[in-house]
């Protein structure tokens, strides 16, 4: 694990035990999670070059980090031009930190409706916004955080993602996925 990294899960490590003896609330974690995160983007040493490695066929996930006690994980997902996630939300809180590259994110709102048969359909619309090297975002889990980022550059895109849970099961549990 890289000196940055290391600060970094120092960081959450002591943020998470403050809220577990009842020092901070769960809403602490969110910004101390992002500040932290933002501290430590722009250290040369972050990531060593095989966690800069994209695939060709969607965006890669590397695992940085998983929290013995299952508290929170830190992966870095690389997105070659063109590879964007499915529209989606989370089970728990997330924060993503740009290293290189430009995160697009379009963010949506989740509206229930019922139509004539009773069938509850989603209907989503989007925001746009790009994230540059060193900016970080925050997702609360449920219908306020759906999103979906993409690589819309010529360059990989390269961020740290941090999820409120453990991933090194099924990283996909983080996920829920919505039909535009």
């Amino acid at each position: 694990m890289s000196p940055p990294i290391q600060a970094f899960v120092q960081t959450m490590e002591a943020v998470l035990g403050d809220v577990a003896e009842g020092r901070a609330g769960e809403a602490d974690i969110g910004p101390a999670a992002m500040s932290a995160l933002a501290e430590v983007l722009a250290a040369p040493d972050l990531l060593t070059t095989a966690q800069c490695q994209g695939a060709a066929d969607c965006y890669r996930r590397h695992l940085l980090y998983a929290d013995p006690q299952g508290r929170f994980t830190a992966l870095c997902l690389v997105w070659r031009p063109g590879q964007a996630s499915v529209v989606h939300g989370h089970t728990a809180w997330c924060t993503v930190g740009v290293v290189s590259g430009v995160a697009h994110e379009e963010r949506f709102d989740v509206v229930e409706d019922e139509d004539e048969g009773g069938v509850r359909a989603v209907h989503l619309v989007g925001r746009d916004a790009d994230h540059r090297p060193g900016a970080v975002l925050m997702t609360r889990p449920g219908p306020d955080g759906v999103h979906r980022i993409s690589n819309r550059g010529p360059d990989d895109l390269v961020s740290i993602h941090v999820y409120g849970r453990d991933l090194t099961v099924d990283p996909t549990l983080i996920n829920v996925v919505y039909d535009e």
